[in-house]
């Protein structure tokens, strides 16, 4: 990483190609940077598939679309960039790729972003250890577990932990005071009006005062939790609260989506139709709360400031991922065997599940109860 003091920047580059809820994520730092220099050119490049969770963004000057190239069309594509002459270059993804565009496009001054994937790696590693150990003598996880009582439910707190954000604000740290800007920062979406009108009209037919978002389904099928769970504390907040669940996701979560709401006593709504990442903000703005696994959509309703109650299975809050907003809550499991997965898995490696089997609905109601929020 180079360091420079320059504080005359005209014209930079912001590079986050993926994931949905890094690029959300990084949105956060977009107005301090535009705060720091007004009269600068804020380009931001990022793959197609998110070019949605940009637009209408009053921060951003440009968005730069990069599409899947075969590898002359990528250096061509990279090399053109330098017509831009940046003379900032803000590289917030940090992979091979990435580190290819900001050395060949030109930019004066390059900044990268510390992932700290080493040490995450590394708790990945012992945890695995640790859950093999249980394998090799032959004795269930489940069992040494529940025999000892070591399982419990947690409320999570984001503020013991650096967060992906913070970790964004300290690329830029020679010219932005860090401890400053964290407390401010948080991802912002801006739905467009029609965006507004569309998400209205999906919703015209519901009568409920209150709704509550559900999203039971997600990438990964070992982050996610159980159909039951989500099914009963849906009805729990409509017995106490009066409160309608709309269960959200795209065509992948349809069985999920499904088996949620056929396990609902209080029929949903269950909207998987092909939204929009901004069609979707603008429906989980609607929202009182919003009840979610660890996912994009979790970023997406903390960038519409919507309070969220995240359900964390073999993920851990220590990772920088967990939701920001003040009235936010992330529950988990605390037991030895996770964090198991970096990012996510089909099954679980010891078949037991159990990060995400013991946090039961009721459990997950009263942290609802606690956030005064329905």
């Amino acid at each position: 990483m180079q360091n420079n003091n320059n504080s005359s920047y005209k014209n930079i580059l912001i590079l986050r190609l993926s994931s949905l809820g890094d690029v959300v994520l990084a949105t956060s730092v977009i107005p301090v940077l535009k705060d720091r220099f007004p009269e600068a050119k804020i380009s931001f490049l990022t793959s197609a598939k998110y070019v949605n969770v940009l637009q209408n963004n009053p921060y951003i000057d440009e968005i730069i679309e990069i599409k899947r190239y075969n590898l002359i069309s990528f250096f061509r594509f990279v090399i053109g960039l330098r017509n831009k002459r940046f003379d900032l270059v803000i590289d917030l993804h940090f992979n091979p790729k990435t580190v290819v565009i900001s050395m060949l496009c030109g930019g004066k001054v390059r900044l990268r972003y510390k992932k700290g994937i080493l040490r995450r790696r590394f708790m990945v590693f012992v945890a695995r250890l640790r859950a093999l150990l249980c394998l090799i003598t032959k004795k269930t996880l489940d069992s040494q577990l529940l025999g000892n009582d070591i399982v419990k439910i947690e409320i999570g707190d984001i503020k013991k932990y650096v967060h992906t954000i913070e970790r964004y604000l300290i690329v830029f740290d020679k010219f932005l005071p860090v401890q400053i800007q964290t407390n401010k920062a948080l991802p912002v979406l801006y739905p467009s009006e029609d965006d507004k009108k569309y998400v209205s009209k999906i919703l015209q037919d519901n009568s409920a005062t209150k709704i509550i978002g559900v999203f039971s389904g997600g990438k990964w099928a070992i982050k996610r939790w159980g159909a039951s769970g989500f099914a009963k504390t849906g009805d729990l907040c409509w017995e106490r609260y009066g409160a309608k669940s709309i269960i959200l996701g795209d065509e992948k979560d349809k069985k999920i989506m499904n088996e949620v709401a056929s396990m609902m006593k209080y029929p949903p709504v269950i909207i998987n139709e092909q939204l929009t990442i901004l069609q979707l903000a603008a429906l989980i703005g609607k929202c009182k709360l919003f009840v979610t696994n660890d996912t994009g959509p979790m970023h997406i309703a903390v960038a519409m400031k919507v309070p969220v109650l995240a359900i964390f299975g073999p993920t851990v809050l220590e990772f920088g991922f967990g939701p920001l907003g003040e009235k936010d809550r992330t529950v988990f499991a605390k037991i030895p065997c996770k964090p198991c997965v970096l990012h996510g898995g089909k099954h679980c490696l010891i078949k037991s599940h159990i990060c995400m089997e013991s946090i039961n609905p009721e459990n997950v109601f009263k942290i609802i109860e606690s956030m005064n929020v329905l």
